[in-house]
């Protein structure tokens, strides 16, 4: 995956209590998402200068405290689906219908393997 698919990971999908990870290698692209991120979720934002010193670790500090700041957010507002008693379901490989019918089982229906 490249920075723009990683970089904002957790907001996507931290809700529902799953683990990612987020890329720091860019932090031009850091201050860009935290740019974003503020401004959909209307926090102040204040930019954060190349000549600043270590700009590029107040970056990463300034958008990891924004997106702690989101999460904590989405779980407060009953974003995780599982905490409301919704059931999260593995969706089924192609051609389960017909696998399912040629062993008489009901569809959905998987037998563990054996080992």
């Amino acid at each position: 995956m490249g920075l723009g698919y990683t970089i904002d990971t957790p907001v996507k999908v931290g809700r529902f209590g799953i683990s990612s990870v987020i890329s720091i290698i860019e932090d031009n692209v850091i201050e860009r998402m935290r740019r974003f991120y503020c401004e959909k979720e209307n926090e102040p934002y204040r930019f954060i200068d190349e000549n600043n010193d270590d700009h590029r670790a107040l970056r990463i500090t300034a958008y990891l405290n924004l997106l702690n700041k989101i999460l904590r957010n989405q779980v407060e507002k009953g974003g995780r689906a599982h905490a409301r008693g919704a059931c999260v379901q593995r969706p089924r490989a192609a051609g389960a219908d017909r696998h399912a019918r040629r062993t008489q089982q009901p569809a959905g229906f998987y037998r563990a393997r054996r080992g």
